[in-house]
């Protein structure tokens, strides 16, 4: 595991690395990125990621928190840190609050064609 965290602070420009969670197979650490700025950093030896990246792919830029790197050889993948409310904190307006929220629990539940969905990640999680 430390090989894997060496790896992504060397690739990523990671610092002030932060544990959440550390297991044999597999940690969470809040990070800050050069490039990204606020960070989770994943790491999962046995490839739970995977479907994480799709469903978290599919919805970038729908109100979701961004991907900015996996690498599914290592088992690594770095986020977006946001707190919960963000994106709705964001505007100003009541109605336009709900909008967003309407919108985005909408297109979580993206047709499997697209992708990998809300529910399936969490049936695998």
């Amino acid at each position: 595991m430390n090989a894997m965290i060496q790896y992504a602070l060397r690739q990523w420009g990671l610092h002030n690395i932060q544990a959440v969670y550390e297991r044999d197979q597999a940690g969470i650490w809040f990070c800050e990125s050069e490039q990204f700025g606020p960070v989770v950093l994943k790491w999962n030896s046995t490839g739970l990621l995977d479907s994480e990246y799709r469903m978290l792919s599919c919805m970038q830029g729908r109100g979701g928190y961004r991907v900015y790197g996996y690498d599914r050889d290592r088992g690594l993948l770095l986020e977006e840190r946001i707190l919960p409310g963000t994106v709705l904190r964001e505007e100003s307006l009541l109605e336009k609050r709900v909008e967003v929220l309407a919108r985005v629990f909408r297109e979580i539940h993206l047709p499997q064609r697209e992708g990998e969905t809300y529910l399936d990640w969490l049936d695998g999680a």
